[in-house]
């Protein structure tokens, strides 16, 4: 008896573990409807459709190494998209990831900015260390942008520019 309730009990770890891997390994995506607003886990909502006028958009926190490869193959293919930081001008002049544009967290507030006129296009945010691209992204995310936050540029391994 006892080593039928230890396989069980290895077996439910086991199943936990992996969906916990499964997660980190492939960003985390959440409907926002659903999500508390007190809570900061990373979440995303359903995009509208693309020739709908969008109410609310999603967010998704995605690992570097993803946003990396989508970002180069949509350059690849022609597709656009934003790189957007969202630090102050100080931290964006000592150093970026090259083609970011810089709209600091503290000017987003709940009207589309003119640096972001067409909703349609995906913006991968980035911030010094994840907090304000968190931010960044829930609030673009309300105003109907598809955001996909991929933290801070502590973290970049590709190099910047300044």
């Amino acid at each position: 008896m006892k080593r039928a309730l230890l396989c069980c009990a290895a077996i439910g770890a086991l199943a936990l573990l992996l969906i916990a891997c499964k997660s980190v390994a492939g960003g985390t995506k959440t409907t926002a409807a659903t999500k508390p607003k007190t809570d900061r886990a990373e979440s995303s909502a359903t995009a509208p459709a693309a020739d709908s006028a969008p109410q609310e958009g999603s967010y998704e926190t995605i690992p570097q190494e993803r946003a990396k490869a989508e970002m180069d193959a949509m350059t690849a293919e022609g597709k656009p998209f934003i790189l957007l930081d969202v630090r102050r001008q100080d931290e964006y002049d000592a150093a970026h990831i090259e083609g970011a544009i810089l709209l600091p967290n503290e000017e987003i507030g709940t009207e589309r900015p003119d640096a972001l006129p067409d909703p349609s296009i995906p913006i991968y945010v980035y911030c010094r260390s994840g907090n304000r691209s968190l931010q960044a992204a829930k609030k673009l995310a309300a105003m109907g942008y598809t955001v996909y936050d991929f933290g801070g540029i502590i973290d970049w391994k590709y190099g910047t520019v300044s």
